[in-house]
């Protein structure tokens, strides 16, 4: 017997440019806030941790201190 073919799904609209854009910036802050702790002897232990409760950005560690990093860019006005 054969199988019904399953109705496809509607695709996801592609994101919007400025979306695009807004993720990019986040990368590139993210990447030079790294660079910093680094630069600052921390040891990049994680980028982009993900939790049920939401992202952390960096986790760091230096000398037995752990940091939780949160980027966001700034807007230049």
């Amino acid at each position: 017997m054969a199988r019904r073919a399953e109705p496809l799904q509607p695709s996801k609209p592609p994101p919007r440019p400025e979306r695009v854009a807004a993720f990019q910036r986040g990368l590139s802050a993210e990447s030079r806030a790294a660079l910093f702790l680094i630069a600052k002897a921390y040891r990049i232990l994680e980028r982009r941790w993900k939790t049920p409760f939401g992202e952390i950005d960096i986790v760091a560690r230096r000398r037995g201190v752990v940091v939780f990093r949160g980027q966001s860019p700034r807007q230049h006005r």
